[in-house]
C-alpha cells in the first residue's frame, strides 16, 4: 500500500512551535505495538521533541528558515511489533503569522 499523506493538520506559523501527532491505532492489528518510531524533517522546519504513548506518535515543529505559503511533507516511520515498516506523512503548511 502507498504512503498516507495527512493533509488539513494546522498550519505553522513563522518564529512559533507546534506538536503534531499521528495515531496509529487504526492501521494496527489489534495485538499490534508501535516498537519503534523515525521522524523525517525536511530542511526549513526543525525537529524539537518527540513523543510515543502506545500508538500516537508527536513531532514537535518550529519553523527554521521555512518560506510562508509553502508545505512540507514530514515523514514518520514506525515499526510495528510484527516487524513491519509503516510510513504516514504530514503535510505542514508554513502560514502567515496571526492567521
Amino acid at each position: 500500500s502507498g504512503v498516507m499523506i495527512t493533509r488539513g493538520v494546522p498550519d505553522l506559523h513563522p518564529s512559533s512551535e507546534y506538536f503534531y501527532k499521528l495515531d496509529w491505532s487504526a492501521a494496527l492489528a489489534a495485538d499490534v505495538t508501535v516498537s519503534s518510531v523515525a521522524w523525517t524533517v525536511p530542511q526549513g522546519l526543525r525537529q524539537i521533541a518527540t513523543s510515543q504513548m502506545d500508538a500516537v506518535c508527536g513531532v514537535k515543529l518550529a519553523d527554521d528558515g521555512a518560506t510562508v505559503g509553502d508545505f512540507y511533507d514530514v515523514t514518520c516511520q514506525i515499526t510495528t511489533s510484527t516487524g513491519e515498516d509503516l510510513n504516514q506523512v504530514l503535510r505542514v503548511t508554513v502560514g502567515y503569522e496571526g492567521y
